[in-house]
């Protein structure tokens, strides 16, 4: 498939393996965002360098959520992430 919409900012993780084709060109596994989603914020310990974090971190801990899809939002105020479609599990404890 040509790559069509993506851009040289595109993040993606490659298959290790060779194409099953026999072609001998890298094949995309999945787009994982681009170098601009990567997210900065302000360190806690007095230093200036800013911590950066990629979406995936966002990915890795939200798709464990029971929701239909979420959404990461930065601004000056902070950090916000919206949710839709919750599907609540039942507690079950003591």
């Amino acid at each position: 498939m040509p790559l069509i919409r993506y851009e040289i900012s595109d993040v993606v993780r490659i298959v290790e393996e060779p194409c099953p084709c026999g072609r001998p060109f890298h094949v995309i596994e999945a787009v994982e965002g681009r170098a601009e989603d990567v997210l900065f914020f302000s360190r806690c310990n007095g230093n200036s360098e800013p911590v950066a974090v990629h979406p995936n971190v966002f990915h890795q801990a939200l798709e464990l959520v029971p929701s239909s899809g979420w959404q990461v939002v930065q601004d000056e105020a902070g950090l916000t992430v919206r949710m839709t479609g919750l599907r609540m599990r039942p507690f079950v404890g003591t």
